[in-house]
């Protein structure tokens, strides 16, 4: 099970695509993670859940879809669940 915390502060794309890159980083265990821009961070973190076993990922405290969306990509075995789910997301 892997958790990220987007949090109600998390603005822009270089906060969004750190969290990404964190969340790559902490699948494969591998600190080269961390080099890729953000449109290879949200590509890469698609394919390593596409490559996992299903795992879960449990995404909290999202506030808005933007910060939620990069966490949708690829995956398709992967369950996702998101709490709380605020009304502006």
């Amino acid at each position: 099970m892997h958790f990220v915390a987007i949090g109600r502060d998390t603005r822009g794309q270089a906060v969004i695509a750190a969290q990404v890159i964190e969340e790559a980083r902490r699948i494969t265990q591998d600190a080269s993670e961390a080099s890729r821009n953000p449109a290879q961070a949200v590509s890469r973190l698609g394919a390593l859940l596409e490559q996992r076993s299903p795992t879960p990922l449990i995404l909290d405290d999202v506030w808005e879809k933007e910060r939620l969306d990069p966490f949708l990509i690829g995956g398709h075995r992967c369950a996702r669940a998101c709490t709380p789910l605020h009304p502006e997301a």
